[in-house]
């Protein structure tokens, strides 16, 4: 799955044309609520992520969800207004934070992993016997 940075979502978002506006309405280390007008809709759409739904999701306490709170709060809210108004745009992209919660870590790297047949230790590939290339100084 490609994944992108929430606030990116929201700069293609804005880059497209489509969004009138994609801004943040409040942010509290409780929740996080943002606002879009999708051209075409008649109203503005609102969404707030907060700290009861990162709780249900098993987020808060952990990692960055214990170190950075509100931009964590933030980057799920974004991520999911884009996704909710914005399917055309962003195509089932994810944020890699929201990866993190659908497959478990490798067994042979501290980080989640996306490829579980890319984590298994690679043998060593021989050097080819033309390698390396002798480099000759330019004739002056």
């Amino acid at each position: 799955e490609p994944t992108i940075s929430a606030d990116l979502m929201a700069g293609i978002i804005l880059a497209s044309g489509k969004a009138k506006f994609f801004r943040c309405v409040e942010s509290t280390p409780d929740h996080a609520t943002y606002e879009t007008h999708h051209e075409g809709n008649p109203e503005p759409v609102r969404h707030t992520f907060s700290m009861a739904d990162a709780k249900a999701a098993e987020l808060a306490g952990k990692g960055m969800w214990k170190k950075y709170p509100r931009n964590m709060l933030r980057a799920r809210c974004i991520s999911e207004l884009a996704r909710m108004e914005y399917p055309d745009l962003l195509a089932g992209v994810y944020t890699a934070e929201e990866l993190e919660r659908a497959w478990p870590p490798c067994r042979s790297y501290k980080t989640p992993c996306w490829r579980p047949r890319a984590c298994s230790p690679r043998p060593r590939q021989p050097t080819p016997p033309w390698w390396p290339i002798t480099v000759r100084p330019m004739p002056k």
